[in-house]
């Protein structure tokens, strides 16, 4: 069977025969192994798609039909294959960019950190300039999370008192922070 032909072991592989597959299996490894190295160089994956390739020739055999001979069928079949892995590899490449990129956005750089301390700082300085009751209020609503009749009973002060320095202490602090922020926006 060895000094068989391919078109008459490709007729034995199609009534079943193991042997046959085997000696097409070693008779045409190296030509394709060579030819898939001369375009990949990961020899891991090339064993898999010529795995593939055999696994494939061995499942359709019965359906088999050859136009031409089995070495032009095997080096078409390995052609798509490789067209086949670096499309998937491609594919690959973007997802594993993507995931980066969206893990650069879920960390925060130096300059975003830095931002947000000047932002804090900002804040802290515009409530410690607030009037001592506005302050106070403020605080206890914003830190603490009371509601306002919690802090209208702890202060011994009306709900729309409370409620008016809330929204006093708010404007000022929005009022601060357009304003810096619309300098700075200006110098970029």
């Amino acid at each position: 069977m060895e000094d068989w032909s391919d078109k008459a072991l490709v007729s034995a592989l199609q009534q079943n025969q193991e042997d046959a597959f085997r000696i097409l299996y070693n008779r045409h490894w190296d030509l394709l192994y060579s030819r898939a190295f001369r375009k990949i160089h990961a020899t891991e994956d090339i064993s898999d798609i010529l795995q593939e390739i055999f696994a494939y020739l061995w499942k359709n055999r019965h359906t088999l039909t050859l136009r031409s001979t089995l070495v032009n069928y095997l080096l078409t079949a390995l052609d798509y294959k490789i067209i086949d892995y670096y499309r998937g590899r491609a594919v690959r490449i973007n997802y594993y960019q993507q995931y980066l990129e969206a893990l650069d956005e879920r960390h925060y750089p130096v300059t975003d950190t830095v931002q947000f301390r000047e932002l804090e700082s900002l804040v802290q300085q515009e409530v410690q300039a607030m009037p001592v009751k506005m302050q106070e209020v403020f605080l206890l609503s914003r830190d603490k999370g009371m509601s306002a009749a919690q802090i209208a009973s702890q202060l011994n002060i009306s709900e729309q008192t409370v409620r008016n320095q809330i929204s006093n202490a708010l404007a000022r602090l929005r009022n601060k922070l357009a304003h810096t922020y619309l300098f700075s926006r200006r110098e970029k």
